[in-house]
């Protein structure tokens, strides 16, 4: 019993921790510890006209009169989160004035899209980028993985670790004594 003990406890790991990869990049948007301080940060997502979740965006927080950049790229499923902006400003010795700021982002294969942020100063602020193609542009993004497949590699991996499990549990040869 205590040989299939630490496989039990790997499987209940493994499923803890697989709710957090499946949430889609909702983790994503949440600062980095439970007591952090948010100055200034911006989420968002990145879709084509189609709705279709784009990958690989360069995205750039400017400060315009101090010529400040943040550079950043976004998650796989197409959400992005800025570095703490208000911060970094601060840090640099400035004020945070949100009508110097400005975003941007690229992706290859559609048009840059440059716009203002929102005019706060502080919190986390959302801002949703939607690309044109650029008929310029010849490459465009993978397709986005089927969720039906993943689930089924779960799926499929859940049943191999039963199955070790059950395994492990058989091969091990209880003994008996007649008294």
């Amino acid at each position: 019993m205590f040989k299939v003990l630490p496989a039990v406890l790997l499987a209940a790991a493994l499923i803890a921790t697989a709710s957090d990869a499946a949430a889609n990049g909702a983790a994503f948007f949440r600062p980095a510890g439970k007591n952090d301080k948010v100055d200034l940060m911006y989420v968002g997502g990145i879709k084509d006209t189609a709705g279709r979740r784009l990958n690989f965006a360069d995205i750039t927080v400017t400060v315009k009169t101090l010529g400040l950049t943040f550079p950043f790229a976004n998650d796989a499923p197409g959400h992005f989160r800025s570095p703490d902006v208000g911060e970094l400003i601060k840090e640099a010795g400035e004020v945070v004035d949100p009508t110097d700021l400005e975003i941007s982002c690229f992706v290859v294969g559609y048009k840059l899209a440059t716009r203002p942020v929102p005019r706060k100063s502080h919190g986390i602020l959302e801002v949703t980028f939607v690309r044109a193609e650029d008929p310029a542009e010849t490459i465009r993004p993978a397709p986005e993985p089927d969720q039906t497949a993943m689930e089924a590699t779960a799926g499929l991996g859940c049943v191999a670790l039963l199955v070790t499990a059950v395994a492990a549990r058989t091969a091990t040869r209880r003994r008996f004594t007649d008294d």
